[in-house]
Formats: C-alpha cells, structure tokens, sequence
C-alpha cells in the first residue's frame, strides 16, 4: 500500500457484499474499483460545505470544493500537499485551474 492509499474494512451482510461483486463483475471492474467509483460519486453529490477553517481563510467555494474533492479537509494536509506537487499537477485537478492555483499559492505563502 501506497503513502496515498488507506483500507477501509467494512462489516456488511452477505448478501450485499454478493450483489456488489455482481454488479463490480457486470460493469467489468474489482470490487475494490466499483466500491471506489460508486463511494467517490455519492460525495460528489453530498455537495459537502467547507471546512470551518476554509471558510475563515476566505478559501472561494470553488477552491474549497476541488480540495475537499481531493481529500485536502485539514489545513495540514494542504500544506503538505502543496510541499510535494507541481503547479501542474494542481491544475490538472478538475474545475481548479490556474486561478484556484493563484488563491491557494496567496495562502501558503500569507500562512
């Protein structure tokens, strides 16, 4: 396992777990991927709000929902973040673009 990756274990009845592998094998992919995709989607649309620390960091909504879509929820993963990847990577996140890049860069830096 990656320094990216976590396991989730999770308890549920059989039968779920029976047609969860169906549906995975229908579709053509590992359980593990069809969990993902389907788990990733569902927090796509909860449309969660920001963090209370984005909010007081004047963070735009557009950039605090790239990097809750990220998995970026802690000032401290941010950061860390920030340390390890290019300007090029941060903007090939979906929707953030260069001035989501620009914002992030300000608070870094202002921090």
């Amino acid at each position: 396992m990656s320094a990216t990756e976590s396991t989730l274990r999770l308890s549920v009845p059989r039968t779920s777990k029976a047609r969860w592998v169906a549906t995975a094998q229908l579709s053509g992919q590992t359980l593990t991927d069809w969990v993902t995709e389907t788990l990733d989607a569902a927090a796509d649309a909860a449309d969660l709000p920001a963090p209370r620390w984005m909010r007081r960091a004047g963070f735009s909504d557009r950039l605090s929902r790239c990097l809750i879509r990220e998995g970026l929820v802690r000032a401290v993963d941010v950061r860390a973040a920030w340390d390890v990847r290019s300007e090029d990577e941060w903007v090939q996140i979906p929707n953030f673009g260069r001035s989501c890049y620009l914002e992030l860069k300000r608070w870094i830096h202002d921090a």
